[in-house]
């Protein structure tokens, strides 16, 4: 059973759109997939900065209360010496 010539081309013509549909999606599948890689990366690079600045917070912050606790101290004794009398308390 052979098709008529106008079903033939059509088709034909079915079957390179298909092809070049295939080839466009996959086209955008790789770029896709290469976004997806580089948002990744920067996804763990971002969480290594804010871990990093909860270790500084932290180290701050430790920091901040040795230096209340030693004014304290200090006030306590009848004085502040001169190396924490230029700064604001807590």
């Amino acid at each position: 059973m052979d098709l008529p010539a106008y079903e033939t081309t059509s088709l034909l013509d079915i079957i390179q759109d298909l092809r070049r549909e295939i080839v466009s999606l996959s086209q955008e599948v790789a770029d896709l997939r290469r976004e997806n890689l580089q948002f990744r990366q920067e996804a763990v690079y971002w969480k290594s900065m804010y871990a990093a600045a909860l270790g500084r917070i932290a180290k701050l912050e430790a920091e901040n209360e040795q230096l209340g606790f030693q004014r304290l101290q200090a006030h306590r004794k009848g004085g502040i010496p001169a190396e924490y009398a230029s700064t604001s308390p807590n």
